[in-house]
């Protein structure tokens, strides 16, 4: 299993690999820290992630902006996408559910990302 994450936050990075340490660590993780790097990446390598998670707030683009850039892509668009944020308002999350996103997770604590990300890795969230 291969998952991708982006975040301009150092320490959220750091908490994400943790988690997901923690779950499997056997799970290959790639990380970056710049939304337009990121891009680039995933539409270069050749074998994609199996899942793909965004930070919805990022100074170079922001998550609806990486989304949109996602689900353009013919590549990239069936790979599911799973945008993190610290809140989530109800219209925005209707705007992400709009582009297709898989699901969204609130970046609260180590055990209640850890319980989200086991079912998304699982098949069962």
């Amino acid at each position: 299993m291969h998952i991708f994450y982006c975040d301009d936050d150092q320490n959220d990075l750091v908490f994400f690999k943790s988690v997901v340490t923690r779950i499997n660590p056997e799970i290959k993780l790639t990380l970056s820290s710049s939304p337009l790097e990121a891009l680039e990446y995933l539409k270069t390598i050749k074998v994609k992630p199996n899942f793909v998670f965004f930070d919805c707030k990022m100074p170079e683009l922001d998550g609806i902006e990486c989304a949109i850039a996602i689900k353009r892509n013919r590549h990239l668009k069936k790979i599911p996408l799973i945008m993190l944020s610290e809140s989530l308002q109800e219209s925005i999350i209707q705007d992400y559910n709009k582009l297709g996103v898989y699901s969204f997770l609130l970046k609260t604590n180590l055990e209640d990302l850890e319980i989200a990300l086991k079912g998304i890795v699982s098949g069962k969230f």
